[in-house]
């Protein structure tokens, strides 16, 4: 069963809350520190967020990585792809597709059939290749024009070039988000209170 993203939700009303609503914009942040398939350290080490753009099925993303070196206790430590789950069926790529306006710790951002561990995902997204790596503590970020998608079912990170590393890890690991927290109570009457506001001030103007 796929996970519901309660961070969209939550986001969403916390927008509206505060007066600003964008009909079509949206984004979503995902940590990642459970690991998939391998073993390896439980600690969060990388952040993929996500924005929905212009028509719909228009994308920037953002995959931040941490200390990779340290946490994995290996020094060629890097995310080589993120696996990529999507509602419905999974068009082929061929080669790869490449992504537009690629910024940061890698020069290329390619879309590859064939995902990660499981059969789950629908295909993975190829970050750099042979010596452009993303590595610790660096950036990178991406647009995807027209991806034919309105939304992602799920995501996962495959952390590489861990052969050798001095804590008895695996020499590669996938990793999936960290689990998503429920809000507290507080929370949501926080966002209650900002939609109550919101009614408030439309009635008024109305009238």
């Amino acid at each position: 069963m796929k996970r519901i993203r309660l961070r969209r939700v939550c986001a969403l009303a916390a927008i509206t809350a505060g007066g600003v609503f964008a009909q079509s914009s949206w984004a979503v942040t995902e940590t990642f520190g459970t690991p998939l398939s391998g073993t390896g350290p439980t600690t969060t080490f990388a952040s993929l967020t996500y924005n929905q753009i212009g028509d719909g099925d228009d994308w920037t993303f953002t995959l931040t990585a941490d200390n990779l070196a340290s946490i994995f206790a290996a020094p060629g430590a890097f995310i080589g792809s993120i696996a990529v789950d999507v509602p419905g069926a999974s068009p082929s790529y061929g080669s790869g597709l490449a992504m537009t306006s690629v910024s940061g710790g890698v020069s290329s951002v390619e879309v590859k059939n064939g995902g990660g561990p499981t059969g789950v995902f629908d295909f993975r997204f190829d970050l750099g290749g042979g010596s452009d790596k993303l590595t610790s503590n660096e950036m990178v970020t991406w647009t995807w024009t027209d991806s034919g998608y309105t939304s992602f079912s799920d995501f996962a990170l495959h952390v590489q070039g861990l052969e050798g590393n001095t804590a008895g890890y695996s020499g590669s690991i996938w990793y999936s988000p960290a689990p998503t927290p429920v809000p507290e109570p507080e929370t949501y009457a926080l966002l209650m209170a900002g939609l109550g506001a919101m009614l408030l001030i439309g009635r008024r103007r109305r009238s």
